[in-house]
């Protein structure tokens, strides 16, 4: 792999992370609209009883699809971590950490581990370039 394609790989980690949430969100929203669903369902209904426990079926279908996709971001990002974490070098494993797990700027991570934002480019760049993909 080359540089970017390791890069745009590891970036995928803090996109993961902002998918997870937005899909939490979602599924907390069609929650919501389940049990107001469920709430309106009144024994021996009439006629738009059913309506309603269709309207509950699908949002319990919604909730479904939306873990699936949480379950599937979620091993995503955990193949991002399992890659940073396989690093050998120490140093190098922390930067990648801070850079692409945390998601600090280069100027961040310079400013964390005390060092100048060239030699941190440098060394984030050698740190992805080393990395086994």
């Amino acid at each position: 792999m080359t540089y970017k394609e390791k890069d745009a790989f590891l970036r995928q980690y803090r996109e993961k992370c902002i998918e997870i949430s937005g899909l939490i969100r979602e599924r907390e929203k069609w929650e919501a609209i389940a049990m107001r669903t469920a709430a309106g369902t009144e024994p021996g209904g009439g006629s738009g009883s059913g309506r309603v426990q269709g309207a509950a079926v699908n949002a319990a279908d919604i909730m479904t699809a939306i873990d699936k996709d949480i379950a599937a971001a979620a091993a995503q990002r955990e193949e991002v971590r399992r890659v940073v974490d396989a690093h050998p070098a120490r140093r190098q494993r922390l930067m990648l950490g801070l850079r692409y797990i945390n998601g600090l700027s280069v100027e961040e991570v310079a400013n964390e581990i005390g060092k100048s934002v060239k030699w941190t480019r440098q060394s984030l760049q050698a740190a992805v370039n080393a990395l086994n993909m």
